[in-house]
């Protein structure tokens, strides 16, 4: 199969850049794995965003019309029915005072952030898509929930940024 791909695609160079990305979607999946099987850990909560028109994304259509582009959602208190599949993660939430159920690829998100340890990751490949807007920090996603925002730490380990690392 991969070589199949490779005759019609060949392939000149590794895409280190994809592969980590990818990597860490995993990373996030196996969080929100244990968030599903065993809850939220002490003051842990979770600000993910994540590209509202991408493939597979379900959201209601008073939500799709407000978030036209990117969504940002929080994993705190009021969530319930997370279940994380391999390719995406399905929650119901509040908003406006009105639960609705909502599902999330992987492949959609753009930012994930947890604001209790200071820990952000951003993504910019979506597919074959690479945005090439300049990267917001995550706590521009909280900033555009109306909450204080808390600064991402720039130490090693703490934040990702691929822009630093990805040779152009």
């Amino acid at each position: 199969m991969i070589e199949a791909d490779r005759e019609k695609n060949p392939v000149t160079t590794l895409d280190y850049s994809r592969l980590i990305e990818s990597s860490l979607r995993g990373a996030v999946r196996d969080v929100l794995r244990d968030v599903e099987e065993n809850g939220l850990p002490g003051e842990h909560h979770f600000l993910l965003t994540f590209r509202t028109g991408y493939p597979g994304v379900h959201l209601p259509q008073q939500l799709l019309a407000q978030y036209p582009d990117e969504m940002t959602i929080v994993l705190q208190h009021q969530y319930r029915d997370l279940l994380v599949e391999d390719e995406q993660f399905s929650v119901t939430l509040r908003f406006s005072g009105v639960e609705h159920g909502i599902a999330v690829p992987f492949g959609s998100l753009t930012r994930f952030y947890d604001p209790s340890v200071n820990f952000a990751l951003h993504f910019r490949h979506f597919g074959e898509v690479l945005i090439d807007d300049p990267e917001e920090d995550a706590a521009d996603a909280q900033e555009s929930l109306n909450e204080p925002a808390e600064p991402v730490s720039e130490e090693p380990g703490k934040v990702l940024s691929f822009e630093k690392v990805r040779k152009d």
